[in-house]
C-alpha cells in the first residue's frame, strides 16, 4: 500500500500589520468565563486556589475595597455586610478571600488569606522612598 501526498501551492496574500491597542498588557489574555470578563490568569489562580463562582460573585458584589499598590483589593467584612446576607453560608465561605481588580474593572487575581481585612490595612499604600530603603538595609545589619 502506497500513500500519495497532495501538496496544493499556499495562497499568500500581503496584508497591513494591524496596529495595537493602547492597553494591550492591561488586557493580555481576557476572557470570558460564566459571563464576567477575567484575566485568564484569574482564572487559574481561582481554579488552583479553589474558588468558588458563587463566592467570587459574592465577594465582587459586598466586598469592601481597598486602593494598595496601583490595584483594587476586594474582601469581605463582614459588619458592612446588608442584614439579610451576614449569615449565609457564602458569606462564612468569602470572608478570607481577597479579589484584585486591574484599572478596567477586570480581575486579575485572587488568594486566601487569614484575616484578610487587618492584612490589607497594613499592606503598603505606595512604594518606599530611597531613604525608607536604606534606613531598613541599616536596620537589618544591626540584627
Amino acid at each position: 500500500m502506497t500513500l500519495a501526498l497532495i501538496t496544493h501551492p499556499a495562497q499568500v496574500t500581503p496584508c497591513e500589520p494591524v496596529a495595537a491597542p493602547k492597553n494591550q498588557n492591561l488586557f493580555a489574555g481576557l476572557t470570558v468565563h460564566r459571563g464576567i470578563s477575567k484575566s485568564l490568569h484569574f482564572v487559574r489562580r481561582a481554579e488552583e486556589r479553589g474558588l468558588r463562582e458563587d463566592v467570587m460573585e459574592f465577594v465582587m458584589t459586598y466586598g469592601m475595597s481597598w486602593q494598595r499598590m496601583g490595584a483594587t483589593h476586594l474582601t469581605v467584612v463582614t459588619r458592612n455586610l446588608p442584614p439579610e446576607v451576614r449569615g449565609c453560608a457564602v458569606a462564612a465561605k468569602a470572608k478570607d478571600w481577597i479579589v484584585v481588580i486591574a484599572e478596567g474593572d477586570v480581575p486579575i487575581t485572587c488568594y486566601r488569606r487569614n484575616n484578610a481585612v487587618r492584612f490589607l490595612k497594613k499592606k503598603d499604600k505606595t512604594r518606599w522612598s530611597d531613604i525608607q530603603i536604606a534606613e531598613r538595609r541599616a536596620q537589618k545589619r544591626g540584627h
